[in-house]
């Protein structure tokens, strides 16, 4: 069983923060579309995916940003603007995927995997990703993040609102990249195309939480949220990720 890429978009334009004082078989693409591109289809599917970014108040945006962010003070917020996903594609088999590809060399023995200084490719704040099937409006309590130990495992940590507290539920999961390596120490595991921790919408559902069996059915469209962490961030500096995708595919 292969997984083929039917459409991508690629949110190129960017996510930017200026700190200034704040598993599955072989993977065969198909076709790509990055926003600034062209669709190129040599395979045709019945329906397709759209990925639209938008600020809070429903206006189009160019990229993803954060505002209010003070260093030494906020340690994880959400992002300004959603993304709208819609998908008309029926094949059994199908799903999307969300990760960035901050390094086009693919190897690296770190995780690249969030908003990347410009100066130094290792200094990176980690991005985390949450879907639902409403808008939620800004500084929404379904917006908020908080990093949680695991109640077995200390050492390993979720992330989930705080009016989740003291409950099993992590609707917020990590992003991965697509040069994401194997950490064990970090419980970090490889990216893996069309892996279930990286799929945020399929034919069972929305990935609402990141339990394999956190799928709820939820109609078209969908709503992506990103957050970031800023406890490591330093000034002045800026980081950013040229390259946020959002993917469907079939498997």
């Amino acid at each position: 069983m292969k997984t083929r890429t039917l459409v991508v978009f690629g949110l190129a334009m960017g996510m930017v923060v200026a700190c200034l004082g704040i598993a599955t078989a072989a993977f065969t693409p198909v076709s790509s579309k990055s926003v600034t591109a062209e669709i190129e289809f040599t395979e045709l599917p019945s329906g397709t995916m759209t990925a639209d970014l938008y600020n809070h108040d429903g206006t189009s945006a160019p990229e993803i940003s954060w505002t209010g962010v003070t260093l030494g003070v906020t340690e994880w917020k959400a992002a300004d603007q959603y993304i709208e996903v819609t998908n008309t594609y029926n094949k059994t088999g199908w799903g999307i995927q969300i990760y960035t590809d901050n390094l086009p060399s693919g190897t690296t023995e770190y995780n690249p995997a969030g908003l990347i200084a410009t100066d130094d490719e290792k200094s990176v704040l980690p991005l985390t990703w949450r879907i639902m099937g409403e808008k939620v409006i800004s500084g929404s309590d379904e917006l908020d993040i908080q990093e949680v130990p695991d109640p077995v495992d200390p050492d390993k940590h979720h992330l989930q609102p705080a009016k989740d507290a003291g409950k099993v539920y992590y609707p917020w999961l990590w992003m991965k990249d697509a040069s994401t390596p194997e950490i064990p120490e970090l419980y970090t595991e490889a990216f893996v195309n069309g892996e279930d921790y990286v799929t945020v919408w399929n034919e069972t559902g929305v990935h609402h939480a990141e339990g394999p069996l956190d799928y709820y059915a939820s109609p078209s469209p969908n709503y992506v949220y990103i957050g970031a962490r800023f406890t490591t961030a330093t000034t002045p500096r800026i980081y950013r990720t040229s390259k946020l995708t959002v993917e469907l595919f079939w498997q």
